[in-house]
């Protein structure tokens, strides 16, 4: 819907009051809504008081029932309305074992979103069918002061059986893809949960992983801050970041691959808020700890425990609130008339081929029954109740916070991961005489330990003090260009500069940028100028390189390319 609550009459809000409103309170309601004033102020300090035309303030406390008993029986008519003959004779109602209720299982509505499942023949009655829908919901809403809001209206089609293929083209074609102003797409967004035309759960789980990893950058300097204690880092990367990340996951069936997912992302962070505590260096080798032991540090269960009891949690408040969750029931449990096979058996237990959402109810089920019973308070004859046992007081008691694991349900392939170091070995002499020995799994590693432990600068780069190649002395338009200039000559041993070259920019000539201090940061010694600081500096380095012409005149002729040859003038 657009502008929901603004947008009701005020005539349909008070005949609503009056019918379904107390005697007593009929004329306080009314002047919630009728006598509702909104103080608008300017940039220059006008204040206006006005007059709201039509619907209720959004903030009142009624305004959101008032709201629901208007729309719904609306809705309710258009759906009566534009039955088309599927419909009619009942292969979307279903009937629910529980209460033994026959509802229909097409139309979901919460608050002002709306969703709707028909069946259709073909394209041709696919178009006629939205458009009969479009117009009819157009007509109700706009009897009570509503409107679609276009914008977000969105029709996935999903064709099965003979032609599907070419429908499917003729649809979700080039140049295609609305229908009567409502947006085809393979992927639709519900409630904030994103449906996949093949029933996949890949873009929800993207989703999910991104706003996780939003939640965690924003808080990027948080997480490996030893001055922060790691109880509080979990503690907010539990609320934030995991509760980002496993929001809205719990009624979707997950494949092992969207779990490894899950998990991976999980793994990965909680082994950075450890800050090097998962690792250990055993002689030459770099071992990262399981898995399964980094869980246990942190108490942080795995991504399917933690589903599978908030799977649980979630059945026990739909057992004890049966009559608010019929449609969801029927749909689970139902077998409707284009099915062949029933959902349950004869003794009330889901058979070997039902749906996938009652398969994974069911299995959560057993796992929780798997477990001894002083973990889970569940009687054994419970179990004979079969899917009926969600409505028992037994397993709304049942204590499912013991199937919350931190060994690994899913193959993770990366329990233990063991690789050898490099050959990245100090061979620098100490003062003892010795050869230092030290190894590193980097070469990063080793230049950080020259530094540190030999006062020795580890690349050329490192004395690269200004925008001005200490080597050519040619000038680039930052001190980082002039590092990356000797990163690329470093690997070929040749500058590709030679002399004082004056770089030249889009926005102009560029000049030198002369340091402030000619003191060494490695020795301490004062230099008289930038020629002899140079010097110095290229004293510290063992590394010289050469020019193009030096490189090409030490080549023997009949190892140059014709292009080198043309450039010395031989050919």
């Amino acid at each position: 819907m657009s502008n929901a609550f603004p947008s009701p009459y005020h005539d349909s809000l008070s005949a609503l009051v009056f019918r379904e409103g107390d005697c007593a309170d009929t004329r306080l309601l009314q002047q919630r809504h009728e006598q509702a004033r909104v103080l608008v102020a300017d940039a220059t300090g006008g204040e206006v008081l006005m007059k709201i035309g039509t619907g209720d303030l959004q903030g009142d406390r009624s305004a959101p029932e008032k709201f629901a008993l208007l729309l719904e029986p609306r809705i309710q008519h258009w759906q009566h309305l534009t039955r088309n003959s599927e419909e009619k004779a009942g292969l979307l109602e279903a009937n629910e074992c529980l209460t033994g209720r026959v509802v229909g299982v097409s139309l979901c509505m919460f608050a002002d979103d709306v969703a709707r499942l028909g069946l259709c023949e073909n394209v041709k009655h696919l178009v006629s069918t939205i458009d009969r829908w479009d117009k009819g919901l157009e007509r109700e809403l706009g009897n009570i002061g509503l409107a679609q809001n276009k914008d977000k209206r969105e029709v996935m089609a999903c064709f099965h059986g003979t032609a599907a293929t070419k429908a499917h083209r003729e649809v979700y074609g080039k140049g295609k893809g609305v229908i009567n102003e409502g947006t085809v797409r393979a992927t639709v967004k519900h409630l904030g949960c994103i449906n996949q035309l093949d029933g996949g759960n890949s873009a929800e789980i993207s989703n999910r992983l991104r706003a996780a990893r939003s939640h965690w950058n924003a808080l990027r300097t948080l997480w490996t801050n030893g001055g922060v204690r790691l109880r509080i880092r979990l503690m907010c990367f539990r609320s934030l970041v995991l509760g980002t990340l496993l929001a809205g996951l719990t009624a979707l069936v997950l494949s092992k691959a969207d779990l490894r997912r899950l998990e991976s992302f999980q793994m990965k962070h909680a082994r950075a808020l450890l800050r090097g505590e998962a690792c250990e260096i055993i002689g030459d080798t770099y071992k990262h700890k399981t898995n399964d032991w980094v869980r246990a540090r942190l108490n942080l269960p795995t991504v399917q425990s933690t589903l599978r009891v908030s799977r649980l949690r979630w059945l026990q408040k739909i057992g004890q609130h049966t009559h608010d969750n019929i449609p969801m029931l029927a749909a689970l449990t139902s077998q409707f008339p284009f099915e062949s096979e029933p959902q349950l058996n004869a003794s009330g237990f889901p058979v070997d081929k039902c749906n996938p959402w009652l398969r994974q109810f069911w299995d959560d089920i057993v796992a929780l029954f798997a477990k001894p019973r002083h973990d889970t308070k569940l009687p054994p004859e419970c179990w004979n109740k079969g899917w009926s046992l969600i409505a028992s007081t037994c397993f709304g008691c049942a204590i499912v916070d013991c199937l919350l694991s931190c060994t690994g349900d899913v193959a993770e392939g990366d329990v233990s991961i063991v690789r050898v170091v490099e050959s990245h070995v100090c061979h620098k002499i100490t003062e003892s005489g010795e050869e230092c020995g030290k190894s590193y799994d980097s070469a990063k590693g080793l230049h950080l330990h020259h530094s540190k432990q030999h006062a020795a600068f580890p690349a050329a780069t490192d004395i690269v003090i200004s925008n001005q190649c200490p080597w050519c002395l040619a000038i680039f338009s930052s001190k980082a260009g002039a590092q990356q200039h000797v990163r690329k000559a470093m690997k070929t041993d040749i500058c590709p500069k030679s002399g004082s070259v004056q770089g030249v920019s889009a926005y102009g000539v560029v000049s030198l940028i002369t340091p402030t201090s000619f003191k060494c940061k490695i020795c301490g010694q004062n230099c008289s100028d930038l020629g002899c600081f140079y010097q110095h500096l290229k004293g510290h380095v063992d590394w010289q390189p050469h020019s193009k012409d030096e490189q090409l005149s030490n080549e023997p002729l009949e190892d140059l390319t014709l292009t080198q040859l043309a450039a010395r003038k031989l050919v």
